[in-house]
């Protein structure tokens, strides 16, 4: 779960980007769900998405890779990837729809992932003068979670990972 938790801290280190190119490719939810984490590569997926707008290095085993696009002239975080070190992996995704995505329901959401079993988690406060009411819908056995704005029963982010059973060390 570490290289989820580094996911979500890399939220707050992306600002503005410079984009140099206008044909980065958009980054869809439905290109996201069909890699293989754990076994694409940097390389493969820098080859697929562009170079990333800009990179993180948490510690000596994980680096952040996050991509941001620009969407009626303002720039958004569109997906933030962790890259294991040792094996040069991609392990994890953190995916956001944009103002020009259609809106992600609770149960759309569901209905994507028909296989997953989920749990329904409390996202904790990080400041006593704020009140959180979002909550998260994980499993670790399929690799995907969700966090949900509890007012409109919308999709917030997407997270993929490399799946709980099949985590070893030749993929992590």
């Amino acid at each position: 779960m570490k290289y989820f938790l580094i996911t979500i801290f890399s939220l707050n280190l992306v600002s503005c980007a410079t984009f140099s190119k206008s044909n980065l490719p958009e980054i869809s939810l439905n290109e996201v769900k069909d890699l293989a984490y754990g076994k694409i590569t940097r390389n493969e997926l820098e080859k697929k998405f562009g170079p990333p707008s800009s990179e993180y290095n948490f510690d000596q085993d994980f680096i952040a890779l996050n991509y941001s696009r620009k969407s009626n002239g303002t720039v958004y975080q569109r997906a933030s990837f962790n890259i294991d070190k040792k094996g040069n992996k991609v392990i994890s995704v953190l995916w956001f729809p944009n103002s020009s995505d259609k809106v992600i329901t609770t149960e759309e959401f569901k209905k994507m992932f028909l296989t997953s079993s989920f749990l329904k988690l409390k996202i904790k406060q990080n400041y006593s003068h704020e009140f959180v009411d979002d909550y998260e819908l994980t499993d670790d056995l399929s690799g995907v979670s969700a966090e949900i704005n509890s007012k409109n029963m919308s999709v917030n982010n997407i997270s993929l990972f490399v799946p709980r059973e099949k985590r070893t060390p030749a993929n992590m």
